[in-house]
């Protein structure tokens, strides 16, 4: 950095939902004011953060602005700073957030020092604060078409790391052609990491990814415990940066989704004839019985199914519903589910009684070559009474049709869908295309109107 004097500001920017008033008779700065420093030298406002080490990167040698990033070196404590010399229009351009501060019909402190600046002189200087410098770099390069420097493959935190300062300063639509190289590449790795690539997809308009991950969230959510001193311990938590509508949106639909499993036990509970009362979303009980075995006491099967059910709903706390049971996931609540155990064998009736020495033999099972096998019935040879097991009522059990209604709802269950907008600070002017635009043909041309000079 030269040593001349030039014009500094220092910003925090921060997710931020407005932008601030201007003062009246005032440039406020966009965002807030350090201490005046000569160029290249630290602030000294804070002299346990003055950094010792520092780079200057000059992506535009032109530039009429210089990025100032205090960091600490990768995997330690010293300090550092970073400065990148670019060109203002670029990043207006690329960014309504960088358009609101810089552009010259702006009013903030950073505008009034940039259209003040002799075009001779060093270039206006602005901090960063909180910014990854790496990542800066690759967008910085990205925006002022520097490809060579730009890499082809990022690692999912690196873009991670891209994703916050495009989700802060506004710039997906400007590294919309890089995403489309950069996310296939590394998408299928959200599985494993579905909390990093939910901020990653919402930050990159990524609604299929987006769909996905929260989808996977949604079934993993856990609200947490609340503390003797209020907050929550435990639990889901969630990426800082998300904004909060997709937070509060999960836990909705988490909330659905438990509801309605209660709702299915309660439910399935009434069919057997329990003595609940039912909730608003279940409508009576129903009489026919479930047995499937209906000649062979159908009344004592659903009763002892009811009384299973219940014994089975109670050890894990399913019913009545406890308040451990309804903080589940929905993936632990369906493993519970299928846990459930009923018997193998279910016998109401004893066995028909044969002789005093009964003797079985399989008999009709032999067949003429070429002719279906015939029907075989086993009999005793010393009674000729035919041995007849009593029916067993465990193909009655419900189990199969509780696990086939919760997945039935698991089924339904929808990831969230991309917000245009949401947590933003500003709102683009440069609006996208509308479907189906011909993006070759897309000029529109408007009769001329002649000027006094033509006349």
């Amino acid at each position: 950095m030269s040593s001349s004097a030039s014009s500094k500001i220092s910003m925090t920017p921060g997710k931020s939902d407005f932008l601030p008033a201007p003062t009246p008779g005032q440039s406020p700065s966009f965002f807030s004011t350090a201490a005046e420093r000569l160029p290249g030298q630290p602030s000294t406002s804070n002299p346990a953060s003055t950094p010792s080490k520092m780079a200057d990167i000059n992506i535009d040698p032109e530039g009429d602005i210089t990025l100032a990033v205090p960091h600490s070196l990768e995997g330690s404590t010293v300090k550092a700073i970073a400065y990148f010399r670019v060109n203002s229009q670029i990043l207006c351009i690329a960014s309504p957030v960088f358009r609101a501060m810089l552009s010259k019909t702006s009013s903030f402190k950073e505008a009034t020092s940039l259209a003040k600046r002799d075009p001779s002189s060093e270039p206006t200087e602005v901090q960063l604060l909180d910014d990854n410098p790496k990542a800066l770099a690759i967008i910085l390069r990205a925006i002022h078409l520097q490809s060579d420097w730009v890499p082809d493959s990022p690692t999912t935190e690196q873009l991670y790391e891209i994703a916050i300062l495009c989700d802060k300063y506004d710039m997906r639509q400007s590294l919309e052609q890089w995403l489309r190289n950069w996310i296939p590449q590394r998408e299928s790795e959200a599985s494993t990491n579905p909390h990093k690539w939910l901020f990653i997809s919402i930050a990159f308009g990524r609604k299929r990814i987006l769909s996905d991950v929260s989808r996977s969230i949604i079934l993993n959510y856990t609200p947490g415990t609340s503390g003797l001193f209020g907050g929550l311990f435990g639990g889901t938590v969630f990426d800082p940066h998300v904004p909060q509508f997709y937070v509060d949106e999960i836990r909705k639909r988490w909330e659905t989704a438990i509801q309605s499993i209660l709702t299915h036990i309660e439910k399935l509970l009434c069919e057997y004839g329990a003595p609940i009362t039912p909730t608003p979303f279940v409508f009576g009980a129903n009489d026919q019985l479930k047995c499937q075995l209906t000649s062979h006491k159908p009344e004592l099967c659903d009763t002892f199914m009811l009384g299973q059910l219940i014994k089975e709903f109670k050890q894990i706390g399913a019913y009545p519903a406890s308040a451990t049971f309804r903080e589940r996931s929905v993936k632990a609540i369906t493993t519970l589910l299928s846990s459930l155990k009923f018997p193998d064998e279910i016998i109401f009736q004893k066995p028909i009684e044969c002789c005093k020495t009964p003797h079985f033999q399989q008999i009709g099972s032999s067949s003429l070559w070429g002719a279906p096998p015939q029907q075989s019935t086993i009999k005793c040879v010393n009674c000729n009474k035919i041995k007849q097991e009593p029916p067993n009522h465990a193909k009655c059990s419900p189990k199969k049709r509780l696990i086939t209604g919760v997945n039935h709802i698991i089924a339904k269950i929808q990831g969230l869908e991309y917000r245009e907008g949401a947590g933003k600070r500003a709102v683009t002017e440069l609006r996208p295309p509308a479907t189906g635009t011909d993006l070759w043909d897309c000029i529109t041309y408007k009769d001329k109107v002649e000027s006094k000079e033509e006349r």
